[in-house]
């Protein structure tokens, strides 16, 4: 398909092909480079969000377990402050039991009257360790003893200063079965006593005052000597901490995050946004990962978790000193941890696709620029050549136009071609004004040669017609030779008739011999013209050899141009293509020099077929005149013997006989001069059709040469 383009629209397709793959290799190489700078970036934002998640977590959940751990600290505080009184009463007060017991019932009362966020405040002594008294005092709430005696009392707080004692029940300081945590009931009177430790109880559900209330216990030993004598305890409400957790969780993401409060045994004693879990076990919630996190706590680590969906961070808390560790746990979805680097990339997308329409428009005005470009420069390289090409077509078509020149200036390598093709010209121009010229003398002489031919052969068939005459006239004089005798005077003026067709023979005879002398003469002229017609052909050849020369010295040229160009690569396939198109110039370049030299050869072999025809009608005519000649002494020999007749005409009447065989004598010798003149006569026709050929091939060589202009 491509074999049907000009050059001009070869390097324009081509040109607009690579400047189309470089826009395109361009922009999708700016659109991968732009889409991995979006990946890299939204990872890293990605990465920098989860990180600064992580850190907001741990932070939040610090922060939560250092107001959970302070609220703590501040009841165990107040816990051992009301232990240090109790214990000072017990040791220095000096009262009598009942006296003592009534100041201890006031004191825990006034206590946890200031306290109006505990549910309630309590105090169980070993039995007879406060007084020694107890059986003194079976029974007597007023003085904080139970049934048995012993100082167990607990005040109970429904409502701010709504204050209410509560005996202790030796039935549950004895029950040791497990409750929901695991954990024994009576572990608020036997963690302390038997650790002699601070103790914070798991989460549980508390009734005692009419209201279903999370409730977490917080108990010191009291200890005498080394020997725990009483156990005091707090009721805390954990509602604070659900508030707490929820009151954080709304500030943390918008309210999109989550905030659990999970105690040492995995009770959940806060959640923001299930609060209808609280005091149920954490790994109901978290099965996966429950245990993880609770191996966490209680080795007080603290730790991130995260799967599919959510980030977790979970914060030990430390809510008394030497209690097992209880843990913050900060939930965020990763949908809302990645709703910034969504943003954010939907924004990158955005200006993206502006970037990539502004690529496209900008790669579109540069791919038509370069276009536009490229065709005046094609233009700018193909219009020499299409010069060159329309001269050698219109030299090849026979209407070839010798003096016309290129006009290109440049000096490249079309410059150096249109000058040599100038060259060419300047030198075949007057060559062939040359030629043309021989041509036309030649055609001038064949043309004179054919009227010279066709005026003898005429003038030879009428010497045969007159010869014949002269023969039939001298066949009747034979046959009447033998009545000459009878008739001296019809002999007389015979003789004279036959000596004034003598003359005319011998006239008729030399007019013959003068025009085949001229005819000889004119065709010697002509086989000298065409010698010199066959001495131009020779140099027209030679230079059509230097014009063959210099097209196969142009086509190695443009074969070297074109393997310079394959080495270039991409830079030169644009003058690679420039390179074929001229060797292609050369080539056709040649094969109209080699057009031209068969034509010439054509001219040249036709010339000398000529000139060998002209040689051998020369012969012919040089026989003619030979011919002549000796028919022009057969004539004077028959003028002489007229004469003799004239001279012995008085003497035919005794010489009949010897008139008899003169005249068959001259009979016969007619009859020799009609047969060479029949012979002169073909001769002559002969002549007059290599004249006629000559002249039709000297015609065809002025039509051959006619097409150049000169």
């Amino acid at each position: 398909m491509t074999n049907a383009l000009s050059i001009h629209n070869k390097i324009t397709l081509l040109a607009s092909l690579c400047l189309a793959g470089v826009v395109v290799l361009l922009t999708a190489l700016a659109l991968a480079q732009r889409q991995s700078s979006e990946d890299q970036v939204g990872s890293s934002a990605s990465d920098m969000l989860l990180a600064a998640a992580r850190s907001n977590l741990r932070a939040e959940g610090q922060a939560q377990a250092l107001q959970i751990q302070q609220g703590f600290n501040r009841a165990y505080t107040f816990a051992e402050g009301v232990g240090r009184q109790v214990m000072h009463l017990r040791q220095n007060a000096g009262l009598p039991p009942a006296e003592l017991r009534r100041d201890l019932t006031q004191v825990l009362r006034d206590a946890l009257a200031g306290r109006p966020e505990l549910l309630g405040l309590f105090i169980t002594f070993e039995p007879n360790a406060l007084d020694g008294h107890d059986g003194d005092f079976p029974g007597r709430l007023d003085l904080g003893s139970n049934d048995q005696g012993r100082f167990a009392l607990y005040w109970l707080q429904p409502g701010p200063g709504q204050l209410q004692p509560v005996p202790g029940d030796e039935k549950l300081l004895a029950d040791t079965s497990p409750g929901p945590s695991g954990a024994p009931f009576n572990a608020f009177f036997s963690c302390s006593r038997a650790s002699a430790k601070p103790c914070l109880l798991e989460p549980y559900v508390d009734s005692s005052s009419g209201t279903a209330r999370l409730v977490t216990s917080l108990t010191l030993p009291l200890i005498d000597q080394g020997r725990v004598v009483a156990v005091i305890g707090l009721d805390i409400d954990l509602a604070t901490l659900q508030r707490d957790a929820e009151k954080a969780a709304t500030a943390l993401y918008d309210g999109q995050g989550d905030i659990a409060i999970v105690s040492t045994a995995g009770l959940l004693a806060g959640d923001s946004s299930h609060p209808e879990r609280l005091g149920t076990l954490f790994k109901a919630r978290h099965s996966e990962q429950a245990a993880a996190m609770l191996d966490a706590a209680a080795a007080g680590h603290m730790q991130a978790f995260e799967d599919a969906g959510h980030m977790r961070m979970l914060v030990p808390i430390q809510p008394l000193p030497e209690a097992s560790p209880w843990a913050v746990l900060v939930s965020v979805g990763k949908d809302v941890l990645g709703a910034p680097v969504t943003a954010l990339q939907e924004q990158m997308r955005t200006q993206r696709l502006h970037s990539l329409a502004l690529q496209i428009g900008l790669g579109l005005g540069i791919a038509l620029l370069g276009v536009a470009m490229m065709w005046l420069t094609a233009r700018s390289v193909s219009r020499p050549l299409l010069q060159v090409a329309y001269l050698l077509e219109d030299i090849a078509e026979g209407e070839g136009d010798l003096t016309r020149r290129l006009a290109y200036s440049g000096k490249d390598e079309l410059g150096r071609l249109s000058r040599a093709f100038d060259r060419f010209l300047e030198r075949l121009q007057p060559v062939i004004a040359q030629v043309q010229g021989g041509v036309r003398d030649t055609r001038d002489t064949a043309d004179q040669s054919a009227r010279i031919a066709s005026q003898t052969s005429a003038g030879m068939q009428q010497q045969f017609r007159e010869i014949e005459q002269m023969a039939t006239a001298l066949h009747e004089m034979s046959a009447t030779a033998q009545a000459a005798a009878h008739s001296a005077a019809q002999a007389a003026e015979a003789a004279r008739h036959a000596d004034q067709a003598t003359g005319a023979g011998v006239q008729v005879i030399e007019s013959t011999t003068q025009g085949i002398q001229a005819l000889a003469s004119g065709m010697s002229e002509g086989m000298q013209r065409l010698q010199a017609l066959a001495a131009s052909s020779e140099q027209i050849g030679a230079v059509m050899e230097v014009i063959l020369s210099i097209a196969r010295q142009t086509n190695l040229l443009a074969l070297n141009a074109a393997i310079e160009a394959a080495r270039a690569g991409d830079a030169g396939r644009g003058f690679a293509v420039v390179a074929d198109e001229v060797r292609g110039l050369a080539q056709r370049t040649q094969a109209s020099v080699e057009e031209i030299g068969a034509i010439i050869d054509n001219l040249r072999n036709g010339t000398h077929e000529v000139t060998g025809a002209m040689q051998h009608s020369y012969q012919q005519a040089q026989a003619n005149a030979e011919q002549a000649r000796q028919a022009l002494q057969a004539l004077a020999q028959i003028r002489q013997a007229v004469s003799v007749i004239t001279d012995m005409n008085v003497q035919i009447a005794c010489a009949a006989e010897q008139q008899s065989s003169v005249a068959e004598e001259v009979n016969r010798n007619v009859e020799a001069v009609r047969d060479v003149t029949a012979s002169l006569s073909g001769q002559a026709e002969r002549s007059a059709g290599i004249s006629q050929q000559l002249n039709d091939l000297a015609s065809e060589q002025q039509g051959l040469i006619e097409r150049f202009k000169a």
